[in-house]
Parts: C-alpha cells; structure tokens; sequence
C-alpha cells in the first residue's frame, strides 16, 4: 500500500531530478550539485515526517540532543536516516557521497566540477531514487 507522505516526497525529488539533470547539462554542476543535495534532504525529511505520523517523532529530537545537535539541519536529518538499522549500507554511503558533493558546492568549498564524478554520483542517486520509489509504493 502506498504510504502518502513518501509518495509525495518522491514527486518532489523526482523534480528536483529533473532539474539536475537540466543544469548538468548545461555545464552547471554546480547548480546540479545543489539540487542533489536537495534530493536527499527531500528524502530525509519524508522519514523525520513518517516517524512523526507513526508516533515515532521524538526520535529524531532525542538523536539531535543525544548527539550535541541543536539545529535541524541537513546534516542532522541525513544522519539521523543514516543512523536507521533499516537503512542498507550502500544507500547511506550514497546519501553521504551526495551530501558531501552538494554541501561542497552550496558552501564553496573543495568543489569541482568533474563530469565523471558527477555522473557516478547521479548514476547512484537514481539507483536511491528507484528504491525509494518502490518503498513509497509499498513493493
């Protein structure tokens, strides 16, 4: 059964895509970066919501305070689902590649513009995005 608020949060990272690919091949890896970055924040921002519907919501406050976190940041949100023992391997490795790629870009630092690294990081952010999908849908 399709569980709403990911359905949702697919649609507005599916988007988000869209618009990377856009600036991507307009040479703006950058701007693409961002939007990336955007994916994953749409995506752990689902979870911290689906556990608020489930009654589950303090957990994400109780990881921020147990970790010294006073904000409700990115970081934070892409932590927290990086912290769920549901959460495979390879998607945490993924969520933080591109975190570490868009927050390099948003913040101007270490960033460059490498259309192969860009590439292999889209070609793993889609991998998310189809199985964020079928977990949206209820497969």
């Amino acid at each position: 059964m399709p569980i709403p608020v990911f359905v949702n949060a697919y649609r507005r990272a599916y988007e988000l895509r869209e618009r990377a690919l856009r600036a991507a091949d307009a040479g703006l890896y950058d701007a693409a970066a961002f939007y990336m970055r955007k994916i994953i924040e749409v995506i752990a921002d689902s979870f911290v919501e689906r556990y608020r519907e489930i009654g589950r919501g303090a957990e994400f406050e109780i990881f921020c305070r147990r970790n010294g976190r006073s904000t409700y940041s990115l970081n934070e949100k892409v932590d927290f689902l990086c912290s769920q023992e549901n959460i495979p391997a390879a998607s945490r490795d993924a969520y933080d590649a591109v975190r570490t790629y868009g927050n390099a870009a948003v913040h101007k630092t270490d960033f460059r513009e490498d259309p192969r690294q860009h590439a292999e990081l889209m070609r793993r952010l889609d991998a998310e995005l189809t199985s964020f999908y079928r977990m949206a849908m209820g497969d």
